[in-house]
């Protein structure tokens, strides 16, 4: 499964792009291609998928691929 933006901006798949690999299990991911910060899968954006190896889902959006934050924890 992939979710896809309305962004189309297509990169080419020579200059500055890069394989993608799932950040769980290390699994390469052949059809997602990494340029400028952003993941697209042939000329359209994604912004997330579900790895075939590991089954997780991993979203690439609004936070860059970084970690979830963790919520603060209340000293009650």
């Amino acid at each position: 499964m992939v979710e896809e933006s309305s962004n189309t901006d297509a990169p080419s798949e020579g200059l500055g792009s890069r394989p993608v690999n799932c950040p769980a299990c290390g699994a390469p991911q052949p059809d997602l291609r990494l340029r400028e910060g952003r993941l697209y899968s042939h000329t359209v954006q994604v912004i997330g998928y579900v790895c075939a190896a590991c089954g997780r889902t991993i979203h690439w959006g609004a936070r860059k691929g970084l970690k979830r934050k963790k919520k603060p924890h209340s000293g009650a």
